[in-house]
């Protein structure tokens, strides 16, 4: 039996951060950066999508990339913003920009973590957008009105989960270890749960 792609990505996507934690001693806003990144490279697919679908149609209105483009945007700098303010109300005295360049500059085979991974998840990024929108042809038939929904969908779901999450940490301290397996069991389920075709 073939195993889809969805499903290889998604073992990557959960294996990633839990060998981060408790092979690779992570820190919980290591493992955050790393879902940032990945974010980040979600709305750079999306991009991508758009721009090969109007090239392809170019009697399609422009105007919804425009406008979902910014509104997504925005999202996703809201969201960033409320994951460090998370972080920081369980972590009052983090200092961001040191754990950055902490993470990135990590050593675990002699190697600086930051020139391996970055290619990694932006390889790993541009072959599904490969297999799963350019090879299929989906430019030719995909609806980027409910494509753009359903992204912004996920967005928002992020932003509440993010929005809970700061209210719980700002009664509670939950240790890390739960954390991140909520974290990475709520995207797993979700990623699981999503629609193949946008």
């Amino acid at each position: 039996m073939k195993i889809q792609p969805k499903y290889i990505q998604l073992i990557g996507d959960a294996v990633i951060p839990l060998l981060g934690f408790f092979l690779w001693n992570w820190s919980l806003y290591f493992i955050l950066l790393f879902y940032i990144i990945d974010i980040l490279l979600g709305e750079v697919v999306i991009n991508l999508k758009t721009k090969k679908t109007l090239q392809e149609r170019t009697t399609e209105d422009k105007s919804i990339w425009y406008k979902q483009g910014i509104l997504s945007t925005v999202l996703f700098v809201v969201n960033c913003i409320l994951i460090h303010l998370a972080v920081q109300e369980l972590h009052p005295t983090i200092d961001f920009q040191q754990e950055a360049i902490a993470f990135w500059s990590y050593k675990d085979m002699g190697i600086e973590q930051g020139y391996i991974l970055l290619p990694l998840l932006i390889f790993v990024a541009y072959q599904k957008y490969k297999m799963e929108f350019l090879m299929p042809g989906l430019f030719r038939t995909i609806n980027l009105q409910a494509m753009w929904k359903e992204h912004k969908k996920a967005n928002i779901i992020l932003l509440a989960f993010i929005g809970l999450a700061f209210g719980v940490f700002s009664f509670i301290a939950p240790p890390e270890w739960l954390v991140i397996l909520l974290i990475v069991a709520i995207s797993s389920g979700y990623k699981l749960l999503a629609p193949t075709k946008t």
